[in-house]
């Protein structure tokens, strides 16, 4: 990670570069006491100064608003591979937070939102961690956080095994149709 500085003169922001120059992750912290939420979005413009623009504030207000002490943003690119199997940085985001908002839209390929999703949710099923969205597209696509109310109420699948004997926990079914690739 890099320090990449912060707008806000408080808390701590830290940035990983990708070696085309645009950050792949971006961990900022307010609250150091608070817990931080993890967000997957699309891959932001390649310009200067993107972590002041509508969808960055949007994550951190949410965030703050749903008691967080920080945001941790993982990107998916629109293009590139399918399999983000061995993406090192979807794994620690989903390693480091127990809950992971997934807020990319319909611009990334169904394939790579799947196999994304099913990264995470393998990931954060080692720790009980949760994902959830912030609304659906009408493609079935997890809605894009620029299209969220100011406080919106998050859909949240738990990412725990289930024990067997449990009976099945009601979670959204579009939850499984993004996992698999089913279009909605």
């Amino acid at each position: 990670m890099i320090n990449a500085g912060n707008e806000s003169g408080r808390g701590d922001a830290r940035s990983e570069y990708a070696p085309t120059e645009f950050a792949y992750r971006v961990i900022q912290q307010w609250d150091n006491d608070g817990p931080v939420l993890g967000w997957i979005l699309p891959a932001p413009p390649r310009r200067a100064g993107w972590r002041a623009t509508p969808p960055w504030r949007h994550c951190a207000a949410i965030a703050r608003g749903l008691g967080y002490g920080g945001i941790d943003i993982g990107f998916l690119s629109a293009g590139g591979r399918d399999d983000n199997a061995a993406d090192p940085r979807l794994c620690a985001i989903a390693h480091d937070r127990d809950l992971v908002v997934l807020a990319w839209g319909s611009s990334i390929s169904r394939a790579r939102t799947r196999s994304a999703a099913a990264l995470l949710w393998r990931e954060l099923a080692a720790h009980d961690g949760s994902l959830a969205v912030l609304g659906w597209t009408p493609e079935g696509q997890p809605a894009a956080v620029d299209s969220a109310p100011k406080h919106p109420v998050l859909t949240c699948l738990c990412c725990a095994p289930a024990v067997a004997g449990d009976p099945l926990f009601e979670h959204d079914r579009r939850f499984d149709q993004l996992l698999s690739g089913v279009a909605a």
